[in-house]
């Protein structure tokens, strides 16, 4: 016979939890998580006729606090069952009350922004059961419905339950064995687009070889007996279906293919997997949301088969606002926290930590492999001399003694022979014409790609000699870039005075000739020229001005010549004279008389002469 070792029940209280089962406070669905069975042999009595094991059963469930289910139930219902494969006959069934409930931490990281929409609630049974030792495996289960119906990768998660269970060998009954227990439960909330890196590894007491795999989660029960969904809630499609009438095996949940399985739980682009010996589960997921994931770890004594521990879990993925992020200044990003940092002629490099929030740094850890010796610095911005040209590796460590406020950026450095970016200019300085520029840079390569003259006139020339035109006087900053075959750059800027002087001298006044007193504008067309320039201008009546394009006004009577000296910031110097140029006249005197006078109304008409 089989029995439960927790003397606290009685039929009054069987009958009472069978009434609890139905009250709707309980008939809620939407809230779990996940859980796992394991079990301790407490000792095998053999005093009887029959030899009998006692196991201790430990069952953790978790639930989403912000679910809108049901609290834990309280007592549990538990299966218990004898046969193998899929042939399973049941034998009892236990009622366990809740021995512990607990909040879990959702982010351990101090450094990881905690999310304010997710809240888990661990609840713990323990009982005992005495077990006859029989050649058949035992299965004790728990069955519930149902998960939260925002899970992405399985199909109808609102109606899908889920099942706990864990199978005891008949030479796990036989030998008294413990089962495995996971060490740790999985981070509750993990970062899209950041690698998961989860150590899954389980604790065995006798020491059997431990083999770990990703595997599909199990699913029983539905929503009979829910407020939106009345009916039998003991069914094998209620939310807590009778381990008397609900026997194993029971169904795969069912995954969103081909995106999403049991292998690829976060989606195949996240590339889950997990180590068979180590159990270290990795992945780089992609998606946000919530995915249910299946572990399963095999106990195994001299190659035969002692027991089966499934877990069954969710992941919250979600984009975190990570508030440390190792950062440093570069030439390229190859790739998230891979940098390239290139150094052309100077083997000795500082190095810009831009790393953030410095709130939350407490100490840095550069390392750089020389080759022959690896140089490690404390410093936030550190100065390394590499011993030669060619290619190094590196990393910045922030908080490097943290597990949790950590972070690495991966460095790789290219030290290259130094290039310089030279010109020499020529062009008359007196005379306007062309500038000849002529390239003289060097690389230490052998081999300058690319050259690009900025000529401060919004022009870009890309040959390395060539001469150029100015179209206005001007002290001309003229930028050369060089680019060599290791995509080394060098500039190279140059401020050039350019004021020559204009070739011709022209000048076209607003009139020739006018009336005392006559405005005349004297327009300077002559180029190049600008206020830099010194300019004289003799108006031939005595009159000067300084003015490039003055306007002047003759006041007497007469023929005059215009001369114009220019003078360039350089000092070159031209004129030039207009003899005869201006006539001024005299200005005309309105004037007329008129008879008779005086004009009278005997004598109205009257004429008028000039």
């Amino acid at each position: 016979m089989i029995k439960i070792k927790a003397r606290i029940y009685s039929f009054i209280m069987v009958l009472i939890t069978a009434i609890m089962f139905l009250t709707p406070e309980t008939l809620q669905a939407k809230h779990i998580i996940g859980g796992e069975v394991y079990y301790d042999c407490l000792g095998i009595d053999s005093s009887g006729n029959q030899k009998l094991a006692i196991f201790q059963i430990t069952f953790n469930m978790y639930r989403d606090c912000f679910g809108g289910g049901a609290a834990f139930d309280d007592p549990a219902r538990f299966g218990l069952y004898s046969g193998s494969g899929s042939n399973w006959n049941w034998q009892e069934t236990f009622f366990a009350p809740v021995t512990s409930e607990s909040f879990l931490p959702i982010n351990d990281d101090p450094c990881v922004e905690e999310p304010t929409d997710v809240c888990v609630e661990k609840g713990v049974y323990v009982f005992e059961i005495t077990v006859p030792v029989i050649d058949e495996s035992y299965l004790l289960t728990y069955q519930r419905c149902c998960r939260n119906n925002t899970i992405v990768n399985i199909e109808n998660p609102e109606s899908t339950g889920a099942v706990f269970q864990v199978e005891i060998s008949p030479l796990a009954q036989q030998i008294c064995n413990d089962s495995p227990t996971f060490d740790n439960f999985p981070p509750i909330v993990i970062c899209a687009n950041t690698p998961l890196v989860f150590d899954h590894k389980a604790s065995d007491n006798e020491g059997h070889e431990l083999v770990y795999e990703l595997c599909t989660p199990i699913t029983s029960g539905g929503t009979l007996g829910t407020n939106e969904n009345p009916g039998d809630p003991n069914s094998c499609f209620g939310v807590t279906p009778n381990p008397q009438l609900c026997l194993p095996t029971y169904d795969d949940v069912i995954f969103k293919l081909p995106n999403f399985s049991s292998q690829n739980p976060l989606g195949v682009a996240a590339g889950t997997t997990i180590n068979t010996f180590s159990g270290l589960l990795t992945a780089n997921p992609t998606i946000t949301g919530q995915f249910v994931v299946g572990v399963c770890v095999k106990e195994y004594r001299n190659g035969e088969l002692l027991s089966v521990v499934q877990r069954d879990f969710q992941f919250n993925v979600t984009q975190c606002q990570i508030l440390v992020y190792a950062d440093v200044g570069n030439d390229e990003v190859i790739k998230e926290q891979e940098f390239l940092i290139r150094s052309c002629g100077e083997n000795e490099i500082t190095f810009e930590n831009l790393s953030e929030d410095k709130n939350f740094i407490e100490a840095y850890l550069w390392e750089f492999d020389l080759g022959n010796e690896t140089v490690t610095s404390n410093l936030e911005n550190p100065t390394i001399t590499f011993p030669d040209i060619g290619s190094y590796f590196g990393q910045l460590i922030i908080n490097p003694d943290s597990d949790d406020c950590r972070d690495t950026a991966k460095l790789f450095i290219e030290v290259f022979p130094e290039i310089i970016a030279d010109y020499e200019y020529e062009y008359d300085t007196c005379v306007a014409g062309d500038v000849v520029f002529d390239d003289l840079s060097f690389s230490g390569s052998g081999i300058i790609l690319d050259w690009e003259w900025d000529m401060n006139e919004e022009d870009t020339i890309k040959n390395a000699d060539h001469s150029y035109l100015f179209d206005t006087p001007d002290i001309k900053s003229v930028k050369l870039k060089v680019t060599d075959i290791n995509d080394c750059t060098d500039t190279k800027i140059v401020d050039i005075p350019y004021f020559p002087i204009p070739s011709q001298v022209l000048v076209e006044p607003s009139t020739f000739e006018g009336c005392r007193p006559a405005n005349i504008t004297f327009n300077n067309l002559s180029i190049p020229i600008s206020d830099a320039y010194d300019i004289l201008w003799d108006f031939g009546d005595g009159g000067q001005d300084t003015v490039i394009s003055p306007r002047y006004e003759y006041q007497e009577t007469g023929i005059y010549s215009v001369g114009l000296e220019i003078t360039s910031p350089l000092g070159c110097y031209t004129s030039r004279e207009y003899p005869f140029w201006i006539q001024v006249k005299p200005s005309p005197i309105a004037n007329f008389s008129y008879s008779p006078d005086p004009v009278t109304s005997n004598n109205p008409n009257c004429s008028f002469q000039r």
